[in-house]
């Protein structure tokens, strides 16, 4: 550092005044031998400002790491987690240093030494998706997956691998990004405060992160797969308001509406969701889903059942000739039956699975349960005797054939008796009661209990 003249001169007279006398000579001399302003300033602009800055930073990041590279000698936890805490900082901070991958292998070993392993498995998996050339990478893979094994079940096993596998790009900034997609996916609830807190980190570093659309859905993520709703609920939301040409908005509207399905237990605010969704992305592959989400849920909780009928009748109109569109069918004409019992209508859903669904198995249960309906709620026996034998037209099972062929003789009595003239009593006197027969003279009377035969063997 250069001192500025007048200031060395005054710092260098009292050295001076024991060998000469004090005058005005002896100052300009001083001030001669001194540099000049202009002087200082010519030598200060030969060291431009960013290498200084350089010098300056890297003398920081020197003593800093002289400090923090004996951390794992300490013993008390609070300790390690305060060590680990710098250690990451160094490495966010230093990312340029060939000493951040050493600061990140550290931090995780201090953080599995303090049993934070969550805290652990974060600063591995950096090392492993942002210095994936370091010769510490393949150690940090190794320690992730031993310490995620331990706390995974072995379903997980898959995704920890694929996690673990680091991520094919050349650009930094984007593995970090990869690595935020894995860590907000259904694992999340683990590490959600550390992968957060990791998430913050990386907005601050990258402030223009042209995909930040895609940070924001990754925060929104590990916060509803850590369980916490309503922050979840707000990132979505802040996505939706700060991204409107974002192309994650259908999913981003599909996991707003499940928070009010299912955790925020909102279910009218859910529907609207949902048919919103619908209505904007109709070509969208989870247009039936949300379909037979909505469905369900004016079902069964919000007992809105005349409209749940109109969405399956929409999931069938959407998807013709598929099983989606059976079911939903189905589904509409249980309802028609037992909630609303709107027989009428219950009769026309059965009718229209048998005609659109004629070459399947289906078709003569679906005519078999429009009859009953016609017989026992419409009371109409000739409708009903007319779709049991459409119904056997349809190559129905053994057991049911049996079912329809017994219904279609009782029906075809009922018809007959009902159509058969009524007799009339005679009006002529009888001359004489006639005799009683041989076989009503031996009948016991009414209150007499008959004795049972002795069984016979044939």
């Amino acid at each position: 550092m250069i001192l500025p003249a007048l200031l060395v001169g005054a710092l260098l007279k009292p050295a001076f005044a024991q060998s000469a006398p004090m005058g005005d000579a002896a100052d300009t001399a001083i001030l001669m031998e001194s540099p000049s302003p202009a002087a200082q300033t010519s030598s200060l602009q030969a060291k431009p400002a960013p290498v200084a800055a350089a010098a300056a930073a890297k003398d920081s990041a020197d003593a800093q790491w002289q400090v923090l590279k004996g951390a794992e000698s300490q013993t008390e936890p609070a300790v390690l987690s305060a060590a680990a805490k710098d250690l990451e900082s160094f490495a966010g901070q230093h990312s340029g240093d060939a000493r951040a991958p050493l600061a990140l292998n550290l931090a995780g070993q201090i953080n599995e030494k303090a049993r934070n392993d969550s805290a652990a498995m974060i600063d591995f998996l950096r090392l492993v998706y942002e210095y994936p050339d370091s010769d510490k990478a393949f150690q940090a893979k190794s320690s992730f997956l031993d310490l995620s094994y331990g706390q995974f079940s072995r379903k997980d096993r898959p995704a920890l691998d694929a996690l673990a596998g680091g991520a094919p790009t050349a650009e930094k900034t984007s593995r970090e990004a990869a690595l935020l997609d894995g860590l907000s996916g259904p694992l999340a609830q683990e590490w959600a405060p550390e992968a957060a807190a990791y998430l913050f980190s990386f907005k601050e570093r990258f402030p223009n992160y042209s995909q930040g659309d895609r940070i924001q859905e990754d925060l929104a993520r590990i916060y509803q797969n850590s369980g916490q709703s309503e922050a979840a609920l707000w990132e979505y939301q802040g996505l939706l308001e700060a991204y409107p040409a974002s192309s994650h908005l259908p999913e981003t509207m599909m996991a707003v509406a499940d928070l009010y399905a299912g955790p925020l237990h909102d279910y009218q605010k859910a529907v609207d969701t949902y048919q919103d969704f619908v209505s904007r992305y109709p070509q969208n592959a989870d247009v039936l889903n949300a379909l037979r989400k909505t469905a369900a849920l004016l079902t069964d909780k919000l007992r809105q059942y005349p409209l749940a009928i109109q969405i399956d009748q929409r999931i069938a109109a959407l998807y013709p000739h598929t099983l989606s569109a059976m079911t939903a069918l189905k589904t509409a004409a249980d309802l028609a039956h037992d909630r609303i019992e709107d027989y009428k209508l219950e009769i026309s859903l059965r009718t229209e699975i048998a005609t659109e669904f004629s070459q399947s198995a289906e078709a003569a249960y679906q005519l078999y349960y429009a009859g009953l309906a016609y017989e026992k709620h419409l009371m109409n026996e000739e409708q009903a005797l007319a779709l049991d034998q459409q119904a056997l037209g349809h190559n129905p099972g053994f057991w049911l054939s049996f079912r329809i062929k017994w219904h279609v003789r009782k029906l075809e009595k009922q018809l007959a008796k009902a159509q058969a003239p009524e007799q009339l009593p005679s009006s002529a006197p009888s001359a004489s009661p006639a005799a009683p027969s041989a076989a009503s003279a031996s009948a016991p009377p009414a209150d007499v209990p008959m004795t049972p035969l002795p069984a016979t063997t044939h």
